[in-house]
């Protein structure tokens, strides 16, 4: 397991997410920063029990994937 460090960017953006939920719901706002940050640890913690999404514009579709 490694350490998780935030960046300032990243720490910057979740507050600007958790603001522009907040114009409507403060509760959801707290939900939804507080899952992407159980998501971080969660990730760190299982590296390999992930799913992505990877979009590439050349194709109509999504390449999805569960790296277990």
């Amino acid at each position: 397991m490694v350490k998780i460090i935030w960046s300032k960017r990243a720490l910057m953006d979740l507050e600007d997410i958790a603001e522009y939920i907040a114009k409507d719901s403060v509760k959801y706002a707290s939900i939804t920063v507080s899952g992407i940050i159980q998501d971080a640890v969660r990730l760190n913690e299982n590296p390999y029990q992930s799913q992505f999404r990877i979009i590439l514009p050349q194709f109509p579709a999504s390449i999805i994937s569960n790296a277990s």
